[in-house]
Order: C-alpha cells, then structure tokens, then sequence
C-alpha cells in the first residue's frame, strides 16, 4: 500500500501516466487483500487512494470510463462517512474533470454543488474557491447563448468573485485564471495585469498549456502578452 500511495504521489506531481497506472494497481491489490476488513479505518483510507489514483489516471489520459469509476468511489466513500472531507473534494474534482472532457453541463453543475457544499464546511478553503471559479467558467462558456448573454456575463462574474476569494485567501494561482476570464471578456488591459501578477507570483502553467489554452485565445493575439511571455520564460531558462 505504501509504495502505491508513493507512486500515486509521484504521479500527481509530475503528470506521470506510468506512476498512476501502477499506482492503480498495487493499491488495488492492497484493497482485495482488506476485503475481510470492509469499511473499517484503514479500508477507508486505501478506497480513498484508490479512487484518487483512479482519478489521476483518468485525467493524465483523458479516459471518462476512470472518471466514471472514480466518482462511483469517492460517492461511496461519502455514503459511508459523510463527513470525510477529502472524498467530498475527490468527488468535486472527478465530477469537474469529467464535465470537461464530456461537455456535460450537468456533470459541471453537480460538481458546482458539491464544491459549494465544501465551502460550506471550510470557508477560508482557497483552493476549493479558486477550483469553483474555474469551474463556473467552464460552465458559462459551455452554456453560452448568443441569444441571452446576460446568463454568461452572470456566471462569469459570479466566477471572478470565487477567484477573487480565492486569491485574498492566499491562492495565487487564481490569478491566471482570472486572466482567462477578462480575456474571454476581451478587457485585454486587465488581463495581461493578472498574467503579470501571476508571472510575479511564479503561479503560470506550463508554456504548452497557455499557448493552447482556449481561454486565452484574445489575450494571446496582443503583443504585449507575446513579449511579457518570452521575456518570462526566457529569464526563467
């Protein structure tokens, strides 16, 4: 169980599909090994490692059958405990990811709850606000009317509120996405100034995933963001 838990920590940190591919699999060799102890403590905590590394391995390849898997799991472990909080958070993000990948608004909105339901518990949460603002984005661009877009001006403010929260609260990589957001807007002036606050902060994603990052697709086409970033990146180097 041990090593499995270590590969599923690598695999979070550095993206790694080997590492959570095998991490799947001796920690569900640790699980059958408990069946005898069903719902005690120690099953508990190996189901909860098994559904995060199910997760991440959904994530790492985009598979929505693991996704799948992984909120049957994290629903089960909250069914059982309602009070373990890390399962709830697993579920939040299984169900966030998996809305995503489908373009599941409903999939989106019953992560929406459980995320407020988390907020709910621990206010000061940073990092539970910083994921509902992304995930109120996600939402309002997947619902998005040309009809109606007082809705999505809604929603998007509503999102910049949560990532503003967020960020007080000590998230700084909220900044980034509240960059996306004013791009999306097109207040291109406000968000190169939240790429410059996350460029200071050390907060930016890999350079791959902002040069293809929908989010950003106005701020992208300004020179400024073009010499902010190589000027950035080259430093970093």
């Amino acid at each position: 169980l041990d090593y499995g838990i270590a590969l599923l920590r690598h695999a979070e940190l550095k993206r790694d599909k080997v590492s959570a591919e095998l991490a799947v699999g001796k920690i569900e060799k640790s699980l059958i090994l408990q069946e005898h102890t069903f719902l005690s403590p120690l099953f508990m905590d190996t189901l909860f490692n098994y559904a995060s590394a199910i997760q991440i391995l959904g994530d790492l390849m985009e598979d929505p059958m693991q996704l799948e898997k992984a909120v049957k799991f994290f629903s089960l472990l909250i069914k059982e405990e309602p009070s373990y909080t890390p399962a709830r958070i697993g579920l939040a993000h299984s169900l966030f990811h998996l809305g995503e990948m489908l373009s599941d608004a409903d999939c989106l909105k019953e992560a929406w709850d459980v995320f407020e339901l988390i907020l709910l518990e621990d206010p000061e949460d940073e990092m539970a606000w910083g994921d509902l603002g992304a995930l109120i984005v996600a939402y309002a661009e997947l619902t998005k009317d040309p009809i109606n877009l007082d809705e999505n001006q809604w929603l998007m403010n509503i999102a910049e509120q949560k990532l503003q929260t967020s960020a007080y609260l000590g998230n700084e990589g909220a900044y980034y996405t509240l960059a996306c957001i004013h791009s999306i807007k097109g207040n291109l002036h406000e968000s190169l100034h939240y790429i410059e606050k996350a460029i200071h902060a050390r907060a930016l994603p890999p350079i791959e995933d902002i040069m293809h990052d929908d989010w950003l697709c106005n701020l992208r086409s300004s020179q400024e963001f073009r010499f902010l970033l190589s000027r950035f990146f080259k430093d970093s180097a």
